[in-house]
């Protein structure tokens, strides 16, 4: 898309705002001890936000008002590659003032208007990231590697400022290019890579390889020890939802991490056996692992 449709972007962020917000136990109970008030919605009345500075509405509410990667992928089939450019981007906000738009607001049983501030809404359409460019080269890739929603999940995914580092942008295409080359995309790995690279901030591919291989050894002498998180390796009754949660994380950063090494022909057997066992695994390996080559260990 060359040209954004702004009638149909500006009718999905309104839509998003629109949606229920639940507070939160300590936010709300912030609110109540704050403001005087018995319930924390009558702190987000029209009257109370209107006493406030800039800074102070952006700051209360954030919490509330900061979109997930679902509210991007939103957007992105209304969006040009170069992404909208200011005045665009102004005329977006401009309008969604002007069209009055309301939050709701919820807690426990009651529910109520939340009258966002100009602010509030000018800082959620820039986190969106509407503004924001695919680089070229990682267009051109993508349009090769992708279609329908891998191709727009990909989009959101190239629009993060973590690739605004040169070194990040270059590890990522050559990572499309291997994708490419063994036949392998997937938006889930690109969506790993951005986490990883931002995260541990690699130079070179050499050193990104390194820094995966280093992180699916410590997941391996954790489980050795004994401790779902590499922390502790003691375990009591408690917390099993969360441990439930992490070993998920954990068997999807494995299965993504297999994935990149398995693009450049890296070994890592127990990256491979944890993928295979949760499930996350499906694709033969061309050979075994312990007989792989690995120019990193």
């Amino acid at each position: 898309m060359s040209a954004p449709d702004l009638p149909q972007l500006t009718a999905t962020i309104g839509l998003q705002l629109q949606e229920q917000r639940l507070l939160g136990v300590k936010m709300a109970g912030q609110l109540v001890a704050q403001f005087d008030v018995e319930n924390p919605l009558d702190a987000l009345d029209r009257a109370t936000l209107a006493q406030m500075e800039e800074f102070e509405q952006e700051l209360l509410l954030s919490p509330l008002y900061t979109p997930d990667d679902s509210h991007k992928l939103a957007c992105e089939p209304f969006l040009p590659v170069a992404g909208l450019s200011p005045t665009e981007e102004r005329q977006l906000v401009a309008t969604l003032v002007a069209q009055g738009v309301q939050g709701v607001g919820a807690f426990e049983e009651r529910s109520g208007p939340i009258d966002l501030p100009e602010i509030v809404i000018e800082r959620y359409v820039s986190l969106l990231g509407v503004g924001r460019a695919i680089p070229p080269a990682v267009e051109d890739l993508l349009v090769e590697l992708a279609q329908g929603k891998a191709l727009l999940q990909g989009r959101r995914v190239a629009r993060e400022r973590v690739w605004d580092r040169p070194e990040a942008l270059s590890l990522l295409c050559q990572c499309l290019q291997q994708s490419g080359e063994k036949h392998s995309f997937s938006d889930d790995k690109m969506g790993f890579l951005a986490e990883f690279i931002r995260t541990n901030r690699p130079a070179s591919l050499d050193e990104l390889l390194q820094q995966i291989i280093n992180m699916v050894e410590s997941y391996r002498l954790s489980e050795e020890g004994g401790s779902y998180d590499g922390v502790s390796g003691g375990h009591d009754g408690s917390g099993i939802h969360s441990r439930f949660t992490g070993e998920m994380v954990k068997a999807k950063r494995l299965s993504m991490a297999q994935a990149v090494l398995m693009d450049f022909n890296v070994s890592s057997s127990y990256a491979q056996r944890q993928a295979r066992a949760s499930g996350q695994l499906t694709a033969p390996v061309e050979s075994a692992d312990e007989d792989m080559e690995n120019p990193f260990l």
